[in-house]
């Protein structure tokens, strides 16, 4: 009996529990994998508002078209649009170019600011602008061929050639999806004559079925403010 006794007690015992180590290793692995839902979830829910406050935008915007329609004009400066639960939004008519801008302040930070201006403009991170005295793009031409869609327009004579930034949006008519968008900074065309070209090549815009909507505003470069947008449809 006691050689059996001295037998188990010669036994190697099994390991109880963990190391510190492999402690430590699992607190590590727990904290890497932590941290990057965190960021992740942080960047899926500023998406999420900023795609709130841009529907907020849009639809302030509809209701200064419906103001518009009616009166044949749009509403002076301190017409109060419909504000959505995302956002405060604010309105500022200009007058010398009889355009419009909407500006969203973010409920849940105020240091978020978006605008919208004029109809079709594109929803930007930024102020409205103070004043706007800028001339707008007229004249806007579309036309494609096998390879690419472009767009063509007149410049108004009071603009010198590279005084603006030429900046260009297509979206998809029957989604609003936005496909692409270009600038061009050095704008060569003399004073009243066909601006350049602005080409997209179709592959960049295959994901649309239907009609394209090309969108192009003048940017001032030392203020970035933008002047009303012009639109064509293909």
């Amino acid at each position: 009996m006691s050689s059996y006794s001295s037998f188990l007690s010669s036994r190697p015992r099994g390991r109880q529990g963990f190391t510190i180590v492999e402690i430590l290793i699992v607190i590590v692995v727990i904290g890497i994998l932590a941290a990057i839902t965190i960021v992740s979830y942080n960047g899926i829910q500023q998406r999420a508002v900023e795609v709130a406050i841009a529907s907020d935008l849009r639809s302030g915007g509809n209701s200064v078209e419906i103001e518009s329609a009616g009166s044949g004009n749009y509403p002076p400066s301190g017409y109060q649009p419909k504000s959505g639960p995302n956002a405060t939004i604010t309105y500022t008519y200009y007058a010398a170019t009889n355009t419009y801008c909407l500006q969203a302040t973010s409920a849940k930070n105020s240091a978020n600011v978006y605008r919208l201006q004029g109809d079709g403009g594109m929803v930007e991170k930024a102020a409205c602008p103070a004043s706007l005295n800028m001339p707008v793009p007229t004249n806007l031409f579309f036309g494609q061929n096998a390879q690419n869609a472009y767009i063509e327009w007149s410049w108004p004579s009071a603009v010198t050639a590279g005084d603006y930034t030429v900046r260009l949006a297509v979206t998809c008519v029957a989604t609003s999806a936005t496909l692409t968008t270009r600038e061009q900074t050095n704008v060569t065309a003399d004073p009243g004559q066909n601006g350049p070209v602005m080409s997209v090549n179709r592959s960049a815009l295959s994901s649309c079925t239907g009609s394209w909507r090309f969108t192009i505003v003048y940017v001032d470069p030392a203020t970035n403010a933008q002047s009303p947008s012009t639109s064509v449809t293909s």
